[in-house]
């Protein structure tokens, strides 16, 4: 599915998963993904795209983009999606930060960003009670959440409010759907499995598997060929290692070019990854640009104003 709008920008809508982190997130950054001192050549292959923007010379390390796009806000990040030849991009909080805040930069980017609430079952009742503010009243347009980071499963009967309510609201929910990096939950707190459980329980309601499922590609593959709202981004993991023998990512270009190719959401995690990378897979055109843009318009009502 080809996306058109009257924008200048190209006219498909790669999907990019921002997140505006508090600052003690940003060494935790650095830690897991080799940013900053321990690896600073990193930005190298972004600066090009920056030149002339707020962001030139300033994208050294992590920390110093993180605080450089917290000062600019929501103008700032327009900028960089314009840099990048990018329409609109998906932005989610944490549970911890203030959904007003997500609201703001959602309103000033006159729809290009799209906010998702963040959500724990720990708050309780409270939990919901946000969700209907967050998008009843502020206007954001989803939901997401770590089970991991809760330290329980996905399909664990605490998460149930929480995933009635969106189904109520008709919003999707983003769900970690992928290995983690915590060593004091377990490793499959949202297992294919677990997830399928859900889709079962609440068969309107749009899930999205965030991380794409690894190691357990095939079987989020087979839970989403038998649910219609069932989608899969494969967001934060390296695109130039999915063809690669025993990388375990075989399954995601076989039918995500083919059986799953509308419910497939390429996200970045920006500026994890490069848009390069995704555009180099072997894929047909027609789902390169459902990847890149199609599913996700269709998912979120995307619909960019011309003058954006």
């Amino acid at each position: 599915m080809k996306v058109e709008y009257p924008v200048t920008v190209p006219d498909i809508i790669p999907l990019m998963r921002d997140y505006i982190s508090p600052p003690d997130d940003h060494d935790t950054y650095a830690d897991r993904y080799g940013y900053g001192s321990e690896n600073p050549d990193f930005f190298t292959p972004f600066q090009p795209d920056l030149e002339g923007t707020h962001l030139d010379g300033k994208v050294t390390t992590l920390p110093a983009l993180l605080t450089a796009i917290g000062e600019g806000g929501a103008p700032l990040m327009l900028e960089m999606l314009n840099a990048c030849g990018v329409d609109a991009a998906v932005v989610h909080a944490y549970d911890t930060l203030e959904h007003e805040i997500v609201a703001k930069v959602q309103k000033q980017s006159h729809g290009r960003l799209v906010g998702l609430a963040g959500a724990s079952p720990k708050t309780g009742s409270t939990a919901v009670k946000q969700i209907e503010h967050a998008i009843g009243e502020l206007g954001l347009k989803g939901v997401s959440i770590a089970p991991y980071a809760n330290g329980i499963y996905a399909d664990d009967p605490a998460f149930y409010p929480i995933y009635s309510k969106c189904s109520e609201l008709g919003v999707p929910i983003n769900i970690h759907g992928s290995t983690h990096l915590l060593r004091n939950a377990p490793n499959d707190c949202s297992h294919p499995s677990r997830l399928d459980r859900v889709a079962i329980d609440f068969p309107d309601l749009a899930i999205v598997a965030h991380h794409g499922g690894w190691p357990w590609v095939l079987e989020l593959m087979s839970v989403a060929l038998r649910h219609p709202n069932f989608y899969i981004s494969p967001a934060g993991m390296r695109p130039r290692n999915f063809a690669k023998p025993g990388s375990g990512w075989d399954a995601l270009l076989q039918f995500g070019d083919t059986l799953l190719r509308d419910r497939i959401l390429w996200g970045s995690n920006w500026p994890m990854l490069p848009i390069d990378e995704i555009k180099a897979l072997p894929l047909r055109e027609a789902s390169l640009d459902a990847w890149l843009g199609g599913n996700a318009a269709r998912l979120f009502n995307l619909n960019p104003s011309p003058d954006s």
